[in-house]
């Protein structure tokens, strides 16, 4: 994934992380408030490995932009999304 430097005009001080939940991967990207991308479009896998990868970018994307909230955004489907829900809302807060 190519990264890339976050100016001073760039910070933001929140994240959205749309997630499109599926059976063996999800979906994603980090944006801020008004759509400006911050990571493009990438997949994780619904296991452990993924979800961690999934934090690491929301974490790093956080630290470039000095966001200081995150917004996670996903749809129930199915049970598919019970994993990535109970492991982000270890880090998280998150609404029901």
């Amino acid at each position: 994934m190519a990264e890339r430097s976050i100016s001073k005009r760039d910070r933001v001080d929140e994240l959205h992380v749309p997630i499109d939940v599926s059976k063996y991967f999800h979906r994603t990207m980090i944006c801020a408030p008004g759509g400006k991308v911050i990571r493009n479009q990438f997949e994780v896998d619904v296991y452990s490995d993924g979800i961690e990868k999934l934090l690491s970018e929301v974490e790093k994307a956080k630290r470039e932009t000095k966001a200081t909230s995150v917004i996670f955004a996903l749809e129930p489907t199915s049970y598919y999304h019970e994993n990535l829900y109970k492991r982000l809302n270890g880090f998280y807060p998150l609404m029901n």
